[in-house]
């Protein structure tokens, strides 16, 4: 597997971390929560994004 589609997959595990430990922070500030929760979504988005774009291109390198 490319270092790159690595990348990206942990990124996405990452912000769904993020997205777990979100409610935790709603017991200090509901302002906490929404922000964690906008930024793991925002996180875990961009990395299926970019691994869908490299996992493409990836494809099209070996069929070469």
């Amino acid at each position: 597997m490319d270092s790159q589609l690595k990348k990206d997959l942990l990124a996405i595990a990452g912000g769904f971390f993020v997205i777990m430990i979100s409610p935790t922070f709603n017991s200090k500030s509901p302002i906490f929560y929404y922000t964690f929760m906008i930024a793991g979504i925002i996180i875990v988005i961009s990395g299926i994004i970019s691994y869908l774009r490299d996992n493409k291109k990836h494809g099209k390198d070996q069929k070469k």
